[in-house]
């Protein structure tokens, strides 16, 4: 029986998880996160080897934010900033003697869809996560697209809105208008007079009460996230488009995504003659970066 361990590194918790070759999780583990890249090399070493004590591990891959090079140094770390620069994967396998691979977190969860989730029957799809900003991972003929330096799928950069070119066009980006924390949850305090929310969940539920900011704030957002998914259809051509993140697991709110997509599809003279994709949540949730991490393994 082939075994991995999937890695994945969040800015709270380190998550483990002791993987078959089938995609079984045999064992979990779940850390706290340290602010130290020392501390945090001291935690992963700790807990593989806890993981490995019983069981031949063959290889070893792990989730990350931000972006790494192909020898897992890590160029970009999200919130994790002492990480910034460190060779991650070369110190992992000088301590380990074993192959390790390193991968961005989003990337990790499209290729954990396409192994076991809602993208296995997919040729051509997107995963798109929402949380504080928008990420994303592009799949193409089942392989990871991850582009001429490693940073395809960053979704929540495209241009969506009005540009004012006296500020920053940051500004007028998905991550500012189609993610939650940065989105949905600014939008809706921007509205709200007497009411302020740092919750998705609970605005989305205003919105299905017909409260007046919330449902300003959701058509927003909405529309938003309809014209990203637009652009992104118009260039890639996906066959499927899945949604992660934990607004994500609201049946209402994919529902909503798909009924707003579809009419922005419709006005798009030139577009509205193609099979418009479905949108779907993505299946596996909070594992999935384990196991996107140890499909890594299995590629190589």
């Amino acid at each position: 029986m082939h075994y991995s361990i999937g890695i994945d590194i969040g800015g709270t918790f380190i998550k483990f998880g002791l993987v078959t070759s089938d995609g079984t999780i045999i064992q979990h583990l779940q850390v706290p996160t340290p602010l130290k890249k020392e501390k945090i090399m001291d935690s992963l070493l700790t807990n593989i080897h806890q993981l490995k004590a019983h069981h031949s591990v063959s290889a070893i891959g792990v989730s990350v934010p931000g972006t790494s090079d192909k020898k897992g140094t890590l160029l970009l770390a999200g919130a994790l900033t002492d990480l910034y620069g460190y060779p991650l994967g070369t110190e992992l396998q000088k301590h380990l003697n074993l192959p390790v691979y390193v991968e961005n977190d989003a990337n990790c969860a499209g290729l954990a869809e396409l192994w076991l989730g809602n993208g296995q029957e997919s040729q051509n799809f997107i995963c798109m996560t929402l949380g504080t900003g928008v990420g994303g991972a592009i799949l193409l003929n089942k392989q990871l697209y991850r582009g001429s330096t490693r940073n395809a799928g960053e979704f929540g950069l495209m241009i969506v809105n009005k540009l004012n070119y006296d500020i920053d066009v940051f500004y007028s980006s998905l991550n500012l208008y189609g993610s939650v924390q940065n989105g949905l949850v600014r939008l809706y305090n921007k509205y709200a007079s007497n009411h302020k929310s740092d919750s998705g969940k609970e605005i989305y539920d205003l919105f299905q009460n017909n409260e007046l900011a919330a449902q300003k704030a959701v058509n927003e957002f909405l529309r938003a996230l309809s014209i990203g998914l637009l652009n992104v259809t118009s260039v890639l051509d996906p066959d499927l488009i899945l949604i992660g993140g934990g607004i994500s697991s609201n049946k209402q709110f994919i529902s909503d995504l798909n009924d707003s997509f579809t009419n922005i599809w419709k006005q798009h003279g030139h577009i509205k003659h193609r099979n418009q994709p479905q949108i779907k949540s993505c299946f596996l949730g909070n594992d999935a970066g384990i196991l996107g991490a140890s499909f890594l393994t299995l590629q190589k």
